[in-house]
């Protein structure tokens, strides 16, 4: 379980927190790897009360953990909130937007914790 989540917070170290997806376009396309890169949030809703919600889980770790490395985070993207707490934020907005990749039900995340 350690192995992807720094493999993800790796390739995140080097990114910028800008989703891919054509509907919400940041800045330049960035590669993608995992369920981030090809998962909807349509398939993370399906995924809770499943033994496949793990993925999506472990997935978001990686991702809020390479968030808080970056030198301009302050060290807690999610302001000390719990992960668990947190992935309802991204339940919610999945809920809203299923046909939206699952990588912007994250970046969604991030960005309105900065905010708060």
């Amino acid at each position: 379980m350690i192995r992807p989540i720094l493999i993800s917070a790796t390739i995140w170290l080097t990114a910028t927190v800008h989703a891919a997806d054509s509907s919400e376009k940041f800045g330049p396309p960035i590669s993608m790897y995992g369920i981030g890169a090809k998962e909807t949030c349509g398939s993370f809703v399906r995924s809770l009360n499943t033994p496949n919600y793990i993925r999506y889980f472990d997935y978001a770790a990686g991702f809020i953990t390479a968030q808080n490395m970056r030198s301009d985070s302050g060290g807690d993207v999610l302001g000390g909130a719990d992960l668990n707490d947190a992935m309802l934020m991204v339940e919610k907005y999945c809920r809203d937007n299923p046909m939206t990749g699952f990588i912007n039900g994250l970046n969604h995340l991030v960005i309105n914790s900065r905010t708060q």
